[in-house]
């Protein structure tokens, strides 16, 4: 059986990050980029927002005009989810602003990053689509780094496990996603999280020298814009490289942990966590 089995539901799975820091996530306008997303996912899948909710509240509403109403109401949003028929189609997005959920006077991290996430049945959309939707948004929104690929949907939110409620849903925390989310600022110093079927890369990591040859070797480059590359590889292609040390010293997220035992990832956390 292959890796991704024919007789599974599948979904698309795309995530678009940006580091940030106190000044930028609160600028941010995560209203906009809702707004915006909604746009180019009703057009693209022809399916209608219909459950958004904010902040992980149980409180959901299901149509544009009570999510901006919501929307206003809070000083700050940490967490929005917009559903599509999502029981059904397994069809949703999710934006998360982290380094907004801290009491006013509380320590915090210096850094962070804003996330947005699509989970897309793969019967509504094609590759190419789901490639569109992530270019549009990452020239607006200036995100800095991001992937696209394939996964089962059974009950996962691209890698993650899905935990659905009523009215919002939430995702199961592994070790792997703290070793994500405590160095990702890695990004801006040349490292990826991992390989992906299409990945969207900044200047740091085209330039960091592994990457650059594998990106020679391997798959095709293009140009989205002056600060954003796109480096897509086949499955085979995937496959092989995820054996490659050049390829596995330069991702933060490994089976091994290896990222771990590299002396910059001390200082990367320092940035993105908060002493205990």
């Amino acid at each position: 059986m292959g890796i991704f089995s024919r007789t599974q539901r599948q979904h698309y799975f795309l995530a678009l990050q940006k580091i940030t820091d106190q000044r930028s996530a609160s600028e941010f306008d995560s209203l906009d980029l809702v707004l915006q997303a909604v746009e180019l996912m009703e057009k693209l899948t022809e399916k209608k927002a219909n459950h958004f909710s904010l902040n992980y509240s149980s409180k959901g509403y299901k149509t544009i005009k009570g999510f901006k109403s919501l929307f206003q109401k809070y000083e700050e949003v940490v967490y929005c989810y917009v559903g599509f028929s999502s029981k059904e189609t397994n069809t949703c997005f999710m934006v998360s602003n982290p380094l907004l959920n801290y009491l006013k006077n509380a320590k915090r991290p210096d850094y962070s990053a804003i996330e947005i996430s699509f989970q897309i049945d793969q019967s509504l959309i094609t590759i190419d689509e789901m490639q569109t939707l992530a270019e549009e948004l990452l020239k607006t929104f200036s995100f800095e780094y991001g992937y696209i690929h394939k996964f089962p949907s059974n009950r996962f939110h691209g890698e993650k496990k899905l935990m659905r409620g009523l009215f919002s849903s939430s995702l199961a925390i592994t070790e792997m996603d703290h070793l994500w989310t405590n160095h990702q600022i890695g990004i801006k110093d040349g490292y990826i999280k991992k390989l992906y079927l299409v990945n969207y890369i900044n200047h740091s990591q085209k330039s960091n020298p592994s990457i650059s040859e594998l990106i020679q070797n391997y798959g095709r480059s293009s140009y989205i814009s002056d600060k954003i590359s796109k480096w897509e590889v086949t499955s085979e292609e995937l496959q092989e490289l995820m054996s490659s040390d050049k390829l596995l010293d330069s991702c933060i997220v490994t089976e091994d942990f290896r990222f771990l035992k590299n002396p910059i990832a001390t200082q990367l956390k320092a940035k993105m966590t908060v002493d205990q």
